[in-house]
């Protein structure tokens, strides 16, 4: 009897412990303390994002086989990633690496036709704080990035099933991931926050070619320019204070924030594109972008909150400039819509999260893009639908996304709209 009563009191104190444990490790993460008040860490980051998907696709688009398909099913690891963070006396060390949109046909890095994963650098940077909170001087591959609030966004704390693309102007071109290889500083003065980056960015030739290998006329492209660019985004933080140790920013605090931040930006980098005019004649183009934003983070007493966001941005990268493409494509332009070029857009993201005394929170949500490029003849609207479902926050949650993407056709006139459900699992510590 004894025995029994004995077991089942380390039962119940095994069980205490793993809850405790498994508590510490969803609020502070692998942590390592380096000194006896915490101040001084190292902590390690995992996580991924896996996607099962429905997709309608773009038409009379052959797979690698020559079969066209109207539409297809797939389970993909949208990112998976591993990182270092470590904060010792005013040193910030922190790397991440990771593997991005693996698919049943590749993988982001990969050598053509190899479908195994292959892992690269999405952060490796060192800061040094200089003047307490109010000046931070760092260098590296990073996300200090300017221009808007989600031109740095964290996957891991996106609204939607994935971050908004119209924040991110170099993402296939002259950015590796949203990141760029540069000098930043940041800091804080009260209630205004500032990041400024002085970046060196990676290398791009997109220039397109006529039958007779002359170079298309009258349409701005990338070049592999040497010149140096320079970013900003400053913040009016009115409620809740945001962090600037970390460069990435939340889409939604679940409750757990009241945040009122109005935000201005640019990105610019001379002599970035080119335009031709003729084969033998052509011109060089500055590269400025600017946009001004709003984010709300809005929580109630009855355990609800209302989270939105809207952005505008003006592209300038020089005369009809225009970059499509798509999330993990399963074969070439399946998915392909207008994503960045020299004109305006908008994106705006609106959610609610239901009250509930549960653990489990509901967070319905409603996000889209407006883009109106020179050289597209009709506007691009890009509407997102879905549900969050919190597990443990977003340390553990599902998503349930429906997406209605701009066909156009030809290039320049919108045709229909292509669905995609997107069924989304996220874990990270």
């Amino acid at each position: 009897m004894k025995i029994k009563i004995l077991s089942i009191i380390m039962l119940f104190a095994f069980t205490a412990k793993a809850q405790t444990t498994t508590e510490k490790i969803l609020k502070d993460g692998i942590k390592f303390n380096l000194t006896e008040d915490g101040k001084n860490f190292a902590k390690i980051g995992l996580g991924s994002q896996i996607w099962a998907r429905y997709t309608e696709f773009n038409q009379d688009v052959p797979n690698k086989y020559g079969d066209s398909k109207s539409s297809g099913f797939d389970i993909s690891l949208r990112r998976t990633f591993f990182s270092l963070y470590t904060k010792f006396d005013r040193f910030t060390i922190f790397s991440m690496v990771g593997v991005s949109s693996q698919t049943d046909t590749k993988s982001t890095g990969a050598y053509a036709g190899n479908k195994n994963a292959e892992f690269f650098l999405y952060d490796t940077w060192a800061s040094y704080r200089l003047i307490d909170e109010h000046l931070t001087m760092g260098m590296g591959l990073n996300m200090y990035s300017g221009l808007s609030r989600y031109s740095s966004a964290t996957s891991s704390k996106a609204l939607s099933a994935d971050v908004p693309f119209v924040a991110c102007p170099d993402l296939l071109t002259t950015a590796q991931n949203a990141r760029h290889l540069g000098l930043f500083a940041t800091g804080k003065f009260g209630m205004f926050d500032y990041r400024i980056s002085i970046v060196k960015p990676f290398r791009a030739d997109n220039v397109k070619y006529n039958d007779d290998d002359s170079p298309k006329n009258d349409i701005a492209f990338d070049i592999p320019a040497d010149n140096l660019g320079v970013k900003g985004y400053f913040t009016m933080q009115l409620w809740d204070k945001e962090t600037h140790e970390m460069p990435f920013k939340a889409s939604t605090y679940i409750g757990k924030k009241k945040v009122l931040n109005f935000g201005i930006g640019f990105d610019y980098q001379p002599e970035a594109t080119i335009t031709y005019t003729s084969a033998d004649n052509s011109k060089l183009n500055d590269k400025l972008h600017l946009a001004a934003d709003v984010f709300m983070d809005l929580p109630f007493k009855d355990g609800s909150a209302i989270t939105f966001y809207t952005g505008v941005f003006k592209f300038d990268y020089g005369k009809n400039y225009l970059l499509s493409y798509g999330v993990m494509d399963t074969h070439s332009g399946s998915i392909k819509e207008p994503q960045q070029g020299t004109g305006f857009a908008m994106n705006t993201q609106i959610a609610y999260l239901i009250p509930s005394k549960s653990a489990i929170k509901l967070q319905p949500y409603y996000t889209f893009d407006l883009k109106d490029y020179d050289a597209l003849n009709d506007k691009a609207l890009h509407h997102n639908m879905g549900m969050n479902f919190f597990m443990a926050g977003h340390k553990a949650k599902f998503g349930l996304e429906y997406q209605l993407r701009p066909y156009f056709a030809d290039g320049k006139n919108f045709d229909s709209y292509k669905g995609m459900g997107i069924f989304k699992m996220s874990f990270s510590i």
